[in-house]
């Protein structure tokens, strides 16, 4: 068994390693797409604000990448042993896990792909450089993520005070409902 552990230790360190370079890349990406709008503005390159038109959006996207990437990093059970050695802390990490990865950083990001994708397709007056896109298509993402970020709230915080601990059946518990 130890070759198995290993092979588990092998594949934290390769992940942890391939996240913190995305994180470490995409730190000059946030940089260049600011840049390149301020470029666009004071140069009056009209032509290129379509193509870095939804820039707000992109960088939004880097950043939810960026925080749901260090989460997964502060998930691998290779870093569960040597920094969160307490049952508590390890509890306290999965349930922020499940709020922030599940409930708004992987639905926010297939959300915004879909949002750049649609820009992409629309005419140049409907699209991405119709005054507002960016914070329209950002409200929406925050709009459509919420009943998902309160399903997950719930099921973390209030699903096991329904549950009995004591019969460990798994039933619902009648007094509390």
């Amino acid at each position: 068994m130890p070759l198995a552990k290993f092979r588990a230790d092998a594949f934290g360190v390769t992940v942890i390693s391939l996240f913190v370079l995305f994180d470490v890349l995409a730190i000059p990406c946030i940089d260049q797409v600011a840049y390149l709008q301020v470029r666009i503005l004071q140069q009056n390159f009209l032509q290129l604000g379509y193509f870095n038109g939804p820039w707000v959006t992109h960088i939004l996207l880097v950043l939810v990448a960026i925080f749901w990437s260090l989460s997964e990093i502060a998930r691998l059970s290779f870093l569960k042993g040597s920094l969160f050695s307490g049952i508590t802390w390890q509890r306290n990490m999965c349930k922020l896990y499940i709020l922030f990865n599940l409930g708004f950083s992987e639905p926010s990001i297939f959300l915004i792909l879909v949002f750049l994708l649609r820009a992409s397709l629309l005419k140049r007056e409907l699209g991405a450089l119709n005054q507002g896109w960016s914070k329209k298509a950002i409200g929406h993402v925050f709009l459509f993520c919420l009943p998902i970020s309160i399903m997950q709230f719930i099921v973390v915080f209030v699903g096991p005070k329904l549950f009995d601990k004591e019969k460990g059946d798994g039933r619902a518990n009648k007094t509390t409902l």
